[in-house]
């Protein structure tokens, strides 16, 4: 994926007529290089710069392209602003539509877990009394995230300062990071001694 990644790349910057990345921008990373083609997988292997493969500012092109298609989804789900709720659910769906490497990753999981929490919560306000389009996962660790917000407001509610009390000092955000590093980390170490 990313070497495939890569020599998409340097086609778009040979019909440019350039070396590499350098001074590309915007219009040129949309116009010729057409970024916006490339899936979620092949964006990832360039913001993660897997092997090595890709400059800062190609990791930071594609970091913008990922939001913009972050952000476009919840534009369309919510184009007059009046469907909070609607937008995270949107924000949501282009989670899950990331490849298996991107789901792998403890950033990912939190993402997804926080999208979730601020869905649930705008749906909950919104649909008083009924019951919202259900978003859970069977993810073990965005699970572990998700319970630990719900520590976090159970805090809060107890606390003499409620600004001082964080979601990743929570027992479940623990235990979700824990479980995360105990599926990922043994695959990490054979990797690199393959």
């Amino acid at each position: 994926m990313a070497v495939d990644t890569r020599k998409f790349l340097d086609a778009g910057y040979q019909k440019l007529g350039k070396v590499a990345d350098a001074g590309t921008s915007d219009q040129e990373w949309h116009g010729a290089i057409r970024i916006q083609t490339l899936d979620r997988r092949a964006l990832y292997a360039i913001t993660t710069n897997h092997g090595g493969l890709f400059s800062a500012t190609e990791v930071k092109a594609a970091k913008a392209e990922v939001a913009s298609i972050e952000a476009r989804a919840s534009r369309a789900a919510n184009p007059r602003g009046t469907d909070a709720a609607g937008a995270a659910k949107a924000t949501i769906t282009v989670l899950d539509g990331a490849g298996p490497e991107e789901k792998a990753s403890l950033d990912w999981a939190q993402k997804r877990a926080a999208a979730q929490v601020q869905y649930q919560g705008l749906a909950k306000e919104r649909h008083q009394g009924r019951a919202a389009v259900s978003v859970e996962t069977d993810n073990p660790v965005v699970n572990h995230f998700v319970k630990a917000y719900g520590e976090a407001e159970k805090a809060k509610r107890y606390a003499q300062d409620g600004a001082s009390i964080r979601v990743e000092d929570m027992p479940s955000w623990s235990k979700g990071v824990s479980l995360w590093k105990s599926l990922h980390e043994p695959q990490a170490k054979v990797l690199g001694h393959l």
